[in-house]
């Protein structure tokens, strides 16, 4: 594949661990992989060589994940993104759905330690499309009080 063709996948995690983890899963899922421990470059990261996706952290020291979702709508980023966070799943919902509301491809939420089928599942999500939930992804997210019923 040439690297015109290649498709990239930007792992932004300060966590060396982490980044190797899922560099691994994210190269067995045939893409390509760029890497940034620091949120502060994730801008020039995306401009040097656009990805066709980015799995962000949400707790970088210096720079968070919110803030780099705004500076990514600021800069109208297209690309799909994944958020991660070990979190509480209620802080990791509302940042994908702010991501959405910015106008962010924002395709879902993964918390720590890693669910390794939902990551396969981010990542093959066709691009352009974000996943609904499934029946059960929303029971489970009632529980957690992830959701909140109005």
């Amino acid at each position: 594949m040439s690297d015109a063709t290649q498709r990239h996948v930007l792992i932004v995690d300060d966590d060396d661990d982490v980044r190797d983890l899922m560099r691994d899963i994210v190269e067995t899922n045939g893409f390509s992989v760029l890497e940034c421990a620091d949120a502060l470059a994730v801008i020039g990261s995306i401009r040097e060589n656009p990805p066709e996706t980015i799995i962000l952290e949400l707790q970088m020291p210096g720079l968070d994940g919110i803030e780099v979702l705004r500076r990514l709508n600021e800069v109208n980023c297209t690309a799909r993104i994944i958020l991660a966070s070990g979190s509480d799943a209620r802080v990791l919902s509302s940042a994908v759905m702010l991501g959405r509301e910015l106008g962010l491809n924002v395709v879902g939420g993964l918390g720590k330690p890693l669910d390794f089928t939902m990551f396969a599942e981010l990542l093959s999500h066709p691009v352009g499309e974000t996943p609904g939930l499934s029946s059960q992804q929303a029971l489970t997210a009632l529980d957690n009080g992830a959701l909140i019923v109005h």
